[in-house]
């Protein structure tokens, strides 16, 4: 059966010192390395695929910047595969929660990587896989889901947008 899920969440994520974070950098520059952002307290947690972590203090980096998710914060990188258009990979965003969780539960779940060097990532509470090489598509688990995708802006050196 094919599910169809419209990502409810406004996006809204503006990061000017991506420069300083090598786990974030890496996996805009890298592919195949995908970072996990979220935001606990007034602290940005940065974590990538190859268990790199970077913390910032979301005041005096944003100056009060509006952050908003679907509760659970964001998944980027850039994809091993190429677009067949263009040839170049693709940079991506993703809504780091469960869509299955959120729609059918009500409940937001965090995703959270299978294992270092993984291109999926897994909830803990339902336990679907997705995979991040494949526009966020379950890999187990009944129909076809796939992440809330995100649009993503960045310059190449040190300014990050996430938006709707």
């Amino acid at each position: 059966a094919e599910l169809e899920f419209n990502d409810p969440y406004p996006a809204n994520f503006i990061y000017r010192q991506v420069a300083t974070k090598q786990a974030l950098r890496s996996a805009l520059e890298s592919p195949g390395i995908y970072c996990m952002i979220y935001a606990k307290g007034n602290v940005y947690h940065f974590y990538n695929n190859y268990w790199q972590s970077d913390t910032d203090n979301m005041l005096s980096i944003t100056g009060g910047q509006p952050y908003s998710s679907g509760g659970a914060g964001f998944i980027v990188g850039m994809t091993i595969s190429t677009d067949p258009m263009t040839g170049n990979q693709q940079r991506v965003a993703y809504e780091r929660l469960c869509p299955y969780c959120d729609k059918y539960d009500k409940k937001v779940s965090a995703l959270e990587f299978q294992e270092k060097c993984s291109r999926y990532v897994v909830c803990p509470r339902c336990h679907r896989t997705y995979d991040l090489e494949v526009q966020g598509a379950a890999i187990n688990g009944e129909g076809n889901i796939r992440l809330y995708k995100d649009r993503l802006a960045y310059d190449g050196m040190n300014n990050l947008r996430i938006y709707k």
